[in-house]
């Protein structure tokens, strides 16, 4: 693989300073978190009562 050919995400940037966010592929929803030894973790986030979903 080309790594040259693939855009490029600073994860600083994607974060904006938060230690969580969401992201959403496919309609599911996954929590990307840093830990506190600075190691990044996706994991699958289920659907709240207090959290809702944008419709893409």
């Amino acid at each position: 693989m080309d790594f040259s050919e693939l855009v490029t995400v600073d994860v600083k940037q994607l974060m904006k300073g938060n230690k969580q966010v969401l992201l959403f592929h496919a309609d599911k929803a996954y929590l990307l978190s840093i830990t506190r030894r600075g190691k990044l973790i996706l994991t699958r986030a289920e659907p709240s009562s207090r959290v809702t979903f944008p419709s893409f």
